[in-house]
């Protein structure tokens, strides 16, 4: 998400690309999928709501300092 614009708003025109969230909604469901039943073949196994929070909370910490990033780049 943090590629798709070089503004500070990452969500800005989101809705504007229906294909993308469609892609991104599918990447989503593999990543879940094969982290559960992805077993031996990927060497990895599921885990709970707690493990997934830690992932998406991880995970949102890119928001601001992408923002930062973008701040600092147009000095």
């Amino acid at each position: 998400f943090n590629v798709r614009s070089e503004k500070a708003n990452i969500f800005e025109g989101f809705h504007l690309n229906p294909q993308f969230i469609s892609i991104m909604g599918i990447i989503l469901l593999i990543q879940v999928v094969l982290s559960y039943i992805g077993g031996k073949l990927f060497s990895c196994e599921g885990f709970g709501l707690r493990g997934w929070a830690v992932v998406i909370a991880l995970s949102i910490t890119m928001i601001p300092i992408d923002m930062i990033r973008k701040a600092l780049g147009r000095k």
